[in-house]
């Protein structure tokens, strides 16, 4: 309610040398109100909209069996600490490729 306010009042402020008399004061006032209104909804009708799409990808991505634990986390992450290369970290080093196998 006080964005709406807020909103009238600085579009009266701003368009105050447009209104042509005493008169046409409340017909602006009320269709400023009207469309800020409007648009404050259809914003908040949008974010809701927005978190329920969010909510239910955030519901698929945590289903049992997606995730792994911390456990399984720091031990998949032990298996690549000999591959990465510490001292430049923008580097990455792979493991040289077995050409045994390919015979």
């Amino acid at each position: 309610m006080e964005e709406i306010m807020q909103e009238i009042f600085v579009q009266l402020f701003l368009k105050r040398n447009s209104i042509p008399s005493a008169e046409a004061i409340f017909p602006f006032l009320f269709l400023v109100a009207k469309r800020t209104a409007i648009t404050l909804f259809r914003k908040e009708l949008s974010r809701q909209k927005y978190q329920v799409s969010q909510l239910a990808e955030w519901d698929e991505l945590n289903a049992p069996g997606l995730l792994l634990s911390s456990s399984q986390f720091s031990g998949e992450t032990r298996q690549l600490n000999p591959y990465l290369s510490f001292s430049h970290p923008q580097t990455l080093s792979c493991p040289p490729p077995d050409v045994s196998a390919a015979r």
